[in-house]
């Protein structure tokens, strides 16, 4: 039995080694027909000989032509404006119930007003204050994960970059 992980497709197809056959079996070559490939419109193997800047164009069109659904950015937005709603409608409760309280003398005709005004409103902007940190959050984690994945693509150019000019060295130089 091999070490290597089993690869699965978008549909849970087992690929690879831990794919079934006897450890060492002679796998054909190429890719097998019966197996969906899924592949970016347009999109063409990674060559480590094209630049960096093309292979950067290469990625950033591959990004655009996928099919991201956009109901996930009107859902956040309505989940940023729900929070900023909840918190306006949170501080609006609570000068309400010190409206209403302060215009009595007796603190028994206080208490309605401020468990439903103070203690409900703290809650409303709670509850709103947390909806708009949440969508901040998403909005500052996709923005981090799309500059490392950026950078990451740029080192990997830098690296491609560096072993081509070494193999170029090794090249050059008699052999011993």
């Amino acid at each position: 039995m091999t070490d290597q992980p089993a690869a699965t497709d978008r549909e849970g197809t087992v690929a690879g080694p831990a794919a079934g056959g006897p450890a060492g079996a002679a796998t054909p070559p190429g890719p097998d027909p019966a197996q969906p490939v899924a592949r970016v419109a347009g999109s063409v193997a990674p060559s480590p000989a094209q630049p960096a800047s093309a292979r950067a164009e290469r990625f950033l069109a591959d990004a655009e032509a996928l099919d991201v659904p956009t109901s996930i950015a009107t859902t956040e937005r309505r989940v940023l404006v729900a929070g900023a709603l909840l918190v306006a409608g949170g501080f609006a409760a609570i000068i309400a119930g010190y409206w209403g309280a302060s215009g009595t003398a007796k603190i028994y005709e206080e208490i309605p007003y401020l468990i439903s005004g103070g203690i409900f409103g703290i809650a409303l902007v709670v509850v709103g204050a947390f909806l708009v940190a949440r969508y901040s959050t998403a909005k500052l984690l996709r923005f981090w994960l799309a500059r490392l994945s950026a950078e990451h693509q740029l080192q990997t150019d830098r690296l491609v970059a560096a072993v081509e000019r070494l193999e170029a060295r090794a090249d050059e130089e008699p052999g011993d």
